[in-house]
């Protein structure tokens, strides 16, 4: 558990970095869509301004990573945080896909034509 602990805070050392130094989402810059998280900083913007609604238009799961960060910073062990954890993936996977299905597309512009001719099929 202790070395999981490590990377997740390297990750988030990395990407705090990242942001400093005013570069794009990496995601975003290679694929040209937004991340699973992309609305997240925005919302804990609008928390902090204490704009629930706004919040969870940018993203709806915003309060999920603050719950998974506090039951790591705990060391909670529960027997089901497997289960939990997995259902938490599927559900940021799902919401990622409503989002990306109901984006904008005419955003998609300045990415590769192949994979902006890739995003339209999907529809």
């Amino acid at each position: 558990m202790k070395n999981n602990k490590t990377i997740f805070i390297a990750i988030i050392l990395a990407y705090i970095i990242y942001l400093l130094l005013g570069l794009e989402c990496p995601f975003k810059h290679f694929l040209a869509v937004p991340c699973p998280g992309c609305g997240m900083s925005r919302a804990y913007l609008a928390i902090i301004h204490l704009d629930i609604i706004k919040a969870f238009s940018y993203h709806p799961l915003f309060i999920m990573p603050i719950i998974w960060l506090l039951l790591l910073i705990m060391d909670y062990q529960g027997r089901n945080v497997s289960k939990a954890f997995i259902i938490t993936i599927i559900i940021f996977i799902a919401v990622y896909f409503y989002r990306l299905l109901t984006h904008d597309l005419d955003s998609l512009g300045s990415c590769p034509l192949l994979l902006r001719a890739f995003w339209y099929s999907m529809l």
